[in-house]
């Protein structure tokens, strides 16, 4: 029973320093569609577009389950720490049973006890600032969508606006042609008046010259005439006074014409305003786009620098491995010709040591060289998509360079060539 109690403890110690790892909540952000780019028609030209309300309405459904899929994670990761809870209660019951280990079980557990529950707290505020953040978020679409559709509505009643100004500037064109047939129908039939006075005065001098040849019927046909007169007269009041009435309607409408050319040229240069707002806005995208691009690349150029510093890094602690391996044999030789007390093999192995040393000085001098070579290649290295193939070039000529510098160390000290894996 206390075996049994020891290895769920460790499985218990095990579960407390390795809890499960919760799938975190998809951002809206990964969402494709959800940052909707308002771009300006001709006011000819607008008209409501269905597709934007049903990818809207793609949107807020996505959002919203994206909402249900974070509350579902955040149900699971409670379950799982009350199943936890669970397990851990029940190895309190079972270390309570052991007499042995009953006191250092009591305090582990509730030691374990107050982790899990820490544990679970510091979840549940994790889920709860997720859940906010995702509400916050959905606000934010919310009011995007809302200015959106306002926006649109403007839009539509000023489209809507503009095409009743048209409809009145229509209907008082016509109005305006109406007046002037009118105008021209009464000027006719004052002409025709006029010369129909014209008459009347030519047949009034005529009845005057026979005046005198009958005077009862004169007076009687006087009379008439200036009957006909008044009539006449009345008649030309009331043109005149229609002329009038129609030069100042005919004014009115011309004024009102005036009106509505102003107000047209008004909504050309609001039209126009918005044609500029989204030029500027393409035009900001076009430059974020392009410093996206510039920081990608010189991202791309700081891990190849990275790269060439390891590499010459790498070449330098082989330089430094060579050299080091060089002076032990060196020694070693040294050593090897100190043994000996015939002062002749002496004599031989300090004449052989100075040409020794003199190749590995000059060793040390071909290296160094190559290695100032290399750092000129790597600096002179285009960058763009074609450096990699070319660093791959220079990388093998460098090999070369230092296996052609290897042997002729050999050579000049008189020994076969050391491999590096030595």
């Amino acid at each position: 029973m206390g075996l049994f109690g020891r290895t769920k403890d460790k499985k218990a110690k095990k579960e407390v320093k390795n809890p499960p790892k919760l799938r975190p909540s998809p951002s809206i952000y990964q969402a494709p569609g959800l940052r909707p780019v308002l771009t300006a028609k001709p006011v000819s030209q607008i008209q409501v577009n269905h597709q934007d309300t049903s990818d809207d309405a793609k949107w807020i459904a996505r959002c919203q389950r994206l909402q249900d899929d974070a509350d579902r994670y955040r149900i699971q990761a409670v379950d799982s720490e009350q199943r936890r809870l669970h397990q851990v209660e029940e190895l309190r019951r079972q270390l309570q049973a052991s007499r042995v280990v009953q006191e250092q079980g009591e305090e582990r557990h509730k030691y374990e006890l107050d982790m899990m529950r820490r544990r679970a707290d510091v979840l549940e505020r994790e889920f709860e600032i997720k859940r906010r953040r995702e509400k916050d978020l959905l606000a934010a679409a919310d009011d995007s969508t809302r200015k959106l559709a306002k926006s649109r509505r403007e839009l539509d009643s000023k489209t809507v606006t503009l095409n009743q100004k048209d409809q009145e500037l229509n209907r008082a064109q016509e109005e305006l042609h109406k007046v002037n047939s009118s105008l021209h129908s009464t000027t006719q039939h004052l002409n025709q008046t006029l010369s129909d006075m014209e008459f009347l005065t030519t047949t009034m001098h005529d009845k005057d010259m026979q005046y005198a040849e009958s005077m009862s019927n004169l007076s009687c046909e006087r009379e008439w005439l200036k009957m006909e007169r008044e009539q006449y007269c009345h008649n030309f009041d009331q043109a005149t006074r229609v002329l009038n009435e129609t030069t100042t309607e005919r004014d009115h409408l011309r004024n009102e014409l005036r009106d509505m050319k102003r107000k047209t040229s008004q909504v050309r240069e609001e039209t126009e305003i918005l044609k500029a707002a989204t030029n500027t806005l393409d035009t900001t995208k076009l430059e974020l786009n392009r410093t996206r691009n510039d920081l990608r690349n010189a991202t791309r150029e700081a891990q190849q620098a990275k790269e060439e510093a390891k590499i010459k890094d790498r070449r330098m602690a082989f330089v430094q491995q060579q050299c080091a391996i060089l002076q032990d044999k060196l020694s070693k030789n040294m050593k090897a010709d100190a043994k000996f007390d015939n002062p002749r093999r002496h004599t031989l192995g300090t004449m052989v040591s100075a040409p020794m040393l003199k190749g590995i000085r000059e060793h040390t001098e071909e290296t160094g060289k190559l290695v100032e070579r290399e750092a000129k290649d790597t600096t002179q290295l285009p960058r763009g998509p074609q450096s990699g193939a070319k660093s791959k070039d220079v990388l093998k000529m460098q090999n070369r360079r230092t296996s052609q510098g290897r042997q002729h160390k050999s050579r000049l000290r008189g020994f076969p060539e050391v491999d590096s894996s030595d």
